[in-house]
């Protein structure tokens, strides 16, 4: 039997943006031919996508109740299979890696922080798990920043390697009339798009409030799509939303569009593309319509600003400030060879920093593989 390299933990019983890098590192170790063993929540969505693609799996039970039970399991696992790499997507799991990695000092331990924090971490309790770490990969230059003043690494613990984007499924390519037409039969309409879930902090409403101020300002040829569904057990947001557009009058002009399984299609199809969250420690839709040639509008808050290029590959707004949003967009609607210049641009960025191939070699470098020399 061949031995196991890395083994990835990720026991979430979520599923969102940490958890799908974990479910596509899975699915990259396994398209590379390195055996990576994947611990997961129990009937999690996270374990029932991995279970479909193939990659070994072994379920657990997530919680506190299990936490004892868990470091044995994973012991046994270290021990029957002489595992030389760990990579730990939940941090919230670090500890429990810790303790199941006692006496194991020749483990190569990778870790990866998916968002911005706030809280100092130098405790006795969260020094003893950090400083274990080999290497934690962080998204942005921003990021970096973000973790070196709240955790107990010193710099070169740190490795910037940014989410990627698959190029051979957002692609300009994509963009076919029929998308177009299923939204804006008239095909006159600049069709400006929002991607993410329903939620408050995904600016939504942000978004709707700059179209009013558009159509206050004579613009009338738009529809602004919001894609996506309400937060899993957070229902409410749809209804506020959609009464928002109501009163301001925004029936003709905003379209609340649902899941979509074509988000691909959907995307390219687009004229503008808007990111309003307050503060995305990345924005993956952002290289997502970046790489389908779709100019983007997006909050200067967070990881964000080391993605675009204000005016550049991109545009960033103030964030939060609808009246910003409302100019930026005006911007790129009267201007399409402005738009094109910008999407262009856009796309020679990802193809030369965010390309999937280019993203899944830096990691696969973090890790002790057969023939290679650990740094």
């Amino acid at each position: 039997m061949k031995a196991i390299e890395i083994l990835q933990l990720c026991i979430s019983p979520s599923w969102g943006g940490l958890e799908l890098v974990a479910f596509e590192t899975a699915v990259m170790m396994k398209s590379k031919g390195v055996v990576c063993q994947n611990i997961v929540a129990i009937n999690s969505p996270l374990a029932q996508k991995i279970k479909n693609a193939g990659p070994p799996i072994l379920e657990v039970h997530s919680g506190p109740l299990h936490f004892i039970q868990n470091i044995f399991i994973i012991r046994r696992l270290i021990q029957s299979h002489k595992i030389s790499n760990v990579f730990v997507q939940l941090l919230h799991d670090l500890f429990l890696m810790r303790l199941s990695m006692i006496g194991f000092p020749q483990i190569n331990m990778v870790g990866f922080s998916h968002t911005f924090i706030n809280v100092f971490k130098t405790d006795p309790y969260h020094s003893w798990s950090y400083k274990r770490l080999d290497s934690l990969i962080a998204l942005t230059p921003k990021h970096k920043e973000n973790l070196l003043k709240y955790l107990p690494l010193r710099e070169h613990h740190i490795k910037i390697i940014p989410n990627s984007v698959d190029t051979s499924i957002f692609n300009r390519a994509k963009r076919f009339q029929a998308t177009r037409q299923s939204f804006d039969p008239s095909n006159e309409n600049i069709i400006i798009g929002l991607v993410g879930r329903l939620d408050k902090a995904k600016g939504q409403s942000l978004l709707i409030n700059a179209g009013a101020i558009l159509k206050e300002r004579g613009f009338f040829q738009f529809k602004i799509l919001l894609i996506g569904e309400e937060t899993l057990h957070e229902p409410g947001i749809l209804n506020k939303l959609q009464k928002q557009v109501v009163d301001l009058g925004l029936e003709d002009y905003v379209i609340f569009t649902g899941f979509r399984s074509n988000i691909a299609e959907i995307m390219a199809s687009l004229d503008i593309a808007v990111m309003a969250s307050d503060a995305e420690t990345f924005g993956k839709v952002i290289i997502e319509a970046m790489a389908s040639g779709v100019p983007v509008i997006a909050s200067n808050a967070g990881g964000v600003v080391d993605i675009i290029d204000d005016s550049l590959n991109g545009l960033l707004f103030t964030s939060r400030d609808e009246k910003d949003l409302a100019s930026k967009i005006e911007k790129l609607m009267i201007n399409k060879p402005y738009r094109d210049q910008i999407a262009n641009a856009a796309m020679t960025k990802v193809y030369q920093n965010f390309e999937r191939e280019i993203i899944q070699q830096k990691i696969l470098a973090l890790f002790n593989r057969p023939g290679q020399i650990s740094s």
